[in-house]
């Protein structure tokens, strides 16, 4: 099995803010525009991005992992300050799944119409951009913190 990991901090940050940029303004774009799954795809990443800038900060070597996994790390390595935040992450990693894989699947608990699912991958872009803002707050808290 072949590990990604990230670029340690310094490292492209030139790219770094320019992809970030880009990406918050496609988030927007795309919310205005009701292409809600590509917002959420972002948002996962952006999320992701900013954990592993978090646990770069403790650790020479940063695996990409999946948002849960960045989460409950972020969350074992700073308990006071990423507790609540990773639980909310988790909430919202499952809605993302929801929005994202299941948009035709129909099965015993599921039966939700187009127009319902799309209003769900509604409220999950609009609470991922409300939780990317909190992680990159708790990520610039931490940062200077640690100064």
């Amino acid at each position: 099995m072949t590990r990604s990991f990230r670029s340690a901090p310094g490292d492209d940050e030139e790219l770094r803010v320019d992809l970030r940029d880009r990406a918050a303004r496609r988030v927007s774009e795309a919310i205005g525009d009701g292409f809600f799954i590509e917002a959420i795809a972002l948002q996962d990443s952006m999320i992701s991005d900013r954990l592993e800038e978090f646990l770069g900060m403790h650790k020479d070597l940063v695996t990409m992992n999946s948002l849960g996994q960045l989460a409950q790390l972020s969350r074992d390595l700073a308990p006071a300050e990423f507790t609540a935040l990773a639980d909310r992450i988790l909430v919202w990693a499952d809605h993302r799944n929801v929005a994202m894989h299941q948009m035709v699947k129909v099965g015993p608990t599921y039966h939700g119409t187009w127009d319902t699912r799309v209003e769900h991958a509604r409220r999950t872009a609009g609470a991922g951009q409300e939780l990317l803002r909190d992680v990159e707050s708790a990520v610039a808290r931490h940062r200077a913190q640690t100064r």
